[in-house]
């Protein structure tokens, strides 16, 4: 992995940060390997917050040519945990840690191993029964009632703190002319906010299990809200929308034209013959 350009915030109890190891976990709402970080014995997603080649950088004599940089952001891993259970052959059974995280694919899931209370938190999508009370080993039995509740409660606290959320309320207060209830919008903005860390499946199941009703014809554009408002990661080309009930009210963006294409596109064409026509044959 070549070198990467991290912002990361001072550890406040030690004045100064400890090195990290960055490594890839399949990231449960794109499907795909992402960055991830263990700091301080809590998991952190990198967030790329600019595209590649717009800059450079200088380190000391040196010269970085791709210039992307990174910030990490808390990531509750209990989030991998619920892809990974749902991509296990025997998920029905109990399992020590270490064999649920146990994969030859993405050897990089043992990390998972050191967050702090990880086996407490686990009791909120998991059965558990102690293996061995001296040693306090303990085996878990994944259980999908349990994560479904654990994500309510996600929902119910995102919507309590709504006004300390500055993005929450940006969205909110974008779509005040909505005659909705303000707690029902807070849901549906909530929602599409878990929805970068959930799979479609997850995001629909959830959606479901808050049995909102369904959107005025007329006020449906704030429940689907623009993808600036909501992303953060570049990696644009992952997203997708909780379901495909999105799909019929989401615009497409415009392609974005280079300069040259933008003057292509404005000149008069009147006369011009196409490319094709100097190869064909006379």
């Amino acid at each position: 992995m070549s070198n990467l350009v991290i912002f990361i915030p001072n550890d406040k109890k030690n004045g100064e940060n400890e090195n990290i190891e960055i490594f890839k976990l399949i990231h449960p709402a794109y499907g795909t390997p992402n960055l991830f970080c263990i700091k301080n014995n809590e998991l952190y997603e990198l967030k790329q917050l600019s595209k590649e080649n717009e800059r450079s950088w200088f380190f000391e004599n040196n010269v970085k040519e791709e210039g992307s940089f990174y910030c990490i952001c808390p990531f509750d891993p209990l989030f991998i945990f619920i892809n990974i259970f749902d991509n296990m052959d025997k998920k029905d059974f109990f399992q020590q840690l270490d064999i649920i995280l146990y994969n030859e694919d993405i050897p990089c899931y043992s990390y998972l191993n050191q967050v702090n209370n990880i086996e407490e938190k686990l009791k909120n999508i998991c059965d558990v029964n102690d293996l061995n009370i001296n040693t306090n080993e303990m085996v878990f039995k994944y259980n999908e009632t349990k994560a479904l509740e654990w994500l309510k409660r996600k929902i119910d606290n995102l919507c309590k703190n709504f006004e300390n959320l500055t993005l929450c309320m940006n969205l909110l207060n974008k779509y005040e002319t909505s005659n909705e209830d303000i707690e029902i919008k807070k849901k549906r903005i909530a929602i599409i906010l878990m929805s970068e860390y959930l799979s479609v499946k997850w995001s629909i199941k959830l959606k479901k299990s808050l049995n909102l009703p369904e959107p005025v014809e007329n006020e449906t554009n704030y429940v689907y809200a623009n993808e600036e408002d909501l992303i953060y990661n570049s990696r644009n080309s992952n997203k997708r929308a909780i379901s495909t009930e999105t799909l019929n009210n989401t615009k497409k963006k415009k392609a974005t034209l280079t300069p040259g294409q933008q003057r292509l596109a404005k000149a008069n064409k009147s006369g011009m013959r196409s490319l094709e026509s100097f190869f064909k044959k006379k």
